[in-house]
Order: C-alpha cells, then sequence, then structure tokens
C-alpha cells in the first residue's frame, strides 16, 4: 500500500489558504526537492510516501489531484491518499484527521470529493485539516475571502512551527502504512 500526502492551497504567497503546501514543506523536508509537473509537484521519500503538491487554485484541486492519480499510478481502491487543507473550522493548533463527509464547506475539498465521487470511489481517501480559526465572527463572503487570503500574523507562524508542525509528524507515524486508520483515535492522539 502507498501513503500519499497530497496538499491544497493556492499558488503564489503563503498565507492562511495555503497553509496545507507549508504542511507538506514541512512532512517532506527529509526527502529530495519536489519534481515540478505541469499541474503538481511530487517527490517520493525512501520509504515510498509520495508527497505532492497542488500547483492549481483551490477551487481547482481537482485537477492536480487527477494528474498526480495518474502520473503516480495510484491505486485508488487499495492505496491511503491525505488530503491536507486549511480548515478555518479548527482553532489555529489543531489538526484534525477525518474521512471526507457528504457536505464538505471548504471548495478545494469538494473538488476532489466530487471527483472521487465521479470514479466512484471514496474510501481509503482522507482529510488532514490544520486549523486557521477562529474564523471572524458572522463574516460576509467577502470578508472570509479576504481572511483566508491574509498572512499569518508573526505569533500564529511560532504556533505553526511549535504547535502544528511536531503535531503533523506524529500523524503521519501514527498513520504508518496506511493499512488500519482511527481517524478520531489519531487526531485524539495528536492534539
Amino acid at each position: 500500500m502507498t501513503v500519499v500526502v497530497f496538499s491544497i492551497g493556492n499558488p503564489g504567497p503563503s498565507n492562511r489558504h495555503s497553509v496545507g503546501h507549508q504542511a507538506l514543506a514541512q512532512l517532506s523536508s527529509h526527502a529530495k526537492q519536489l519534481t515540478k509537473h505541469k499541474l503538481y509537484s511530487s517527490v517520493v521519500d525512501s520509504d515510498g510516501t509520495v508527497f505532492a503538491r497542488s500547483g492549481s487554485y483551490m477551487n481547482e484541486s481537482q485537477r492536480a489531484f487527477d494528474a498526480m492519480i495518474k502520473d503516480n499510478r495510484i491505486n485508488l481502491a487499495h492505496d491511503a491518499i491525505f488530503v491536507v487543507f486549511d480548515d478555518f473550522e479548527l482553532a489555529l493548533g489543531k489538526v484534525r484527521l477525518a474521512e471526507f463527509k457528504k457536505n464538505e464547506s471548504h471548495n478545494g475539498v469538494k473538488c476532489i470529493h466530487h471527483w472521487l465521487q465521479q470514479q466512484g470511489l471514496d474510501h481509503n481517501v482522507y482529510k488532514l485539516g490544520i486549523g486557521i480559526g477562529p474564523k471572524p465572527q458572522n463574516a460576509s463572503k467577502d470578508t472570509m475571502a479576504a481572511w483566508v487570503l491574509s498572512d499569518f500574523k508573526p505569533e500564529e507562524k511560532l504556533r505553526l512551527k511549535e504547535e502544528v508542525w511536531p503535531k503533523l509528524h506524529q500523524a503521519l507515524e501514527a498513520i504508518g502504512d496506511g493499512e488500519s486508520i482511527n481517524c478520531q483515535a489519531i487526531t485524539k492522539q495528536i492534539n
């Protein structure tokens, strides 16, 4: 079984909406530099884990995901895939591993989930949400968009470094070979 860690976010500046890419950089820091492909970048580490970064905008994440799956010959019925994203419903400092649900609110996750459903598959694919909240109270669509596209404050960047990145490494260790994944237990263990 292959374990795939796939980050989604917008290309360009590292802001809240692209924290998934920042997380992938931390998780794959021990591996070689990512190789650029047309729609994504990827690297395979020494134990066979595939780390891939979407090169498309959040709302088009399924295009990069599709290309990565096909190029790496990922078996969706057998391999374990983890989509790393910014979770505005989760407080900064928290990490959550979960299965996909019917009504996803995050557009990038929604795109990938829809793509998976079109393939007739949605098992062995999990979400690894990185808390960027709390989100602004009663935020309009424009206010919310501006907030997720804003940069982290220096103290928030420090929390990512000191709290979140170690939790992500713990999550990856707990996932192991991807054979038996208990999302709730792993989330509880790392938080």
